[in-house]
């Protein structure tokens, strides 16, 4: 696997370890921050990152 490969898994762990139940559970309160749950807000947020984090590492050149 070359190196590219490699900072793509390590991504792809990274994402599903903060979207797992205990991460989730923490940003799981009541409160809403402009209006917006701040679940949905954590779990948008952190997909919109782990999208650009991989086409960083995708479209990196040498």
């Amino acid at each position: 696997m070359d190196r590219r490969g490699q900072r793509l898994a390590a991504v792809s762990v990274f994402g599903a370890l903060v979207l797992n139940y205990p991460l989730m559970k923490l940003a799981s309160s009541e409160g809403t921050l402009l209006g917006v749950p701040v679940l949905y807000l954590y779990l948008f947020g952190l997909w919109a990152v782990l999208i650009g984090v991989m086409a960083v590492v995708i479209e990196r050149r040498h």
